[in-house]
């Protein structure tokens, strides 16, 4: 376990998002638009998992309204493949594409794996047990609908359950594509207000040069698998 708050995270941290997309708009039976946020250390590879939140019954333009609520919202944004459905008929747009439009700083393909290209279940599931395992994959101890979703993981005749794992499917987008995680500078957007993991509000001048409120709002202790 760690027992480390984000606003501890070396400066030499990079910094990545990705979602799972929202389908079935705001009905009842519409799956969440889900985000996940990570910073990886660059030098030892290990990936923290410090923010996970899911958006239901929501439109495109308040999702992109609450992601730029984070302090990181704009690293790199992974998206699945769904992403390159079109969004609305007529327009020929994607769905990536709509939420570029709309401010994100989405990559310009979807998540895949580097060496092999693809960017299957089983696999993202594999390489995220892996991890796990090795101590490469660490995620905050606060993170509840996190653990709820991955323990809710089984598997049916040899294959994996996909139900209600919106925040394990933009887990693994970061997992395949680490690689696209950069670093932010500490200046940007220096006057712009955001929201703490505690959910109080604050600017970047009111904190220095950290990108997260002070270690003691909420709980960050015992990070870990």
């Amino acid at each position: 376990t760690y027992d480390q708050s984000p606003a501890s995270f070396a400066s030499s941290f990079l910094y990545v998002n990705a979602c799972d997309f929202s389908h079935g708009g705001q009905s009842s039976q519409a799956h969440p638009m889900a985000v996940v946020s990570a910073a990886v250390d660059p030098n030892t590879g290990v990936i923290y998992v410090f923010d996970a939140f899911t958006m239901k019954g929501m439109l495109p333009e308040q999702h992109v309204k609450r992601i730029k609520q984070s302090q990181v919202w704009d690293a790199p944004m992974l998206w699945p493949h769904d992403g390159s459905q079109v969004a609305t008929a007529g327009t020929g747009e994607t769905i990536s594409r709509m939420y570029r439009r709309l401010g994100l700083p989405m990559r310009p393909e979807h998540t895949t794996f580097k060496d092999t290209g693809n960017y299957s279940l089983e696999a993202g599931v594999a390489e995220m047990q892996s991890r796990f395992a090795n101590g490469t994959l660490l995620v905050a101890r606060h993170q509840h609908e996190w653990f709820v979703e991955y323990m809710n993981y089984h598997y049916e005749d040899g294959k994996i359950v996909k139900i209600d794992d919106d925040l394990m499917s933009a887990t693994r987008q970061i997992i395949m594509g680490v690689r696209h995680a950069k670093a932010l500078d500490p200046d940007r957007n220096a006057n712009g207000p955001v929201r703490g993991w505690d959910g109080s509000w604050s600017r970047k001048s009111d904190r220095g040069k950290s990108y997260f409120p002070d270690s003691s709002a909420g709980d960050y202790s015992n990070f870990g698998s």
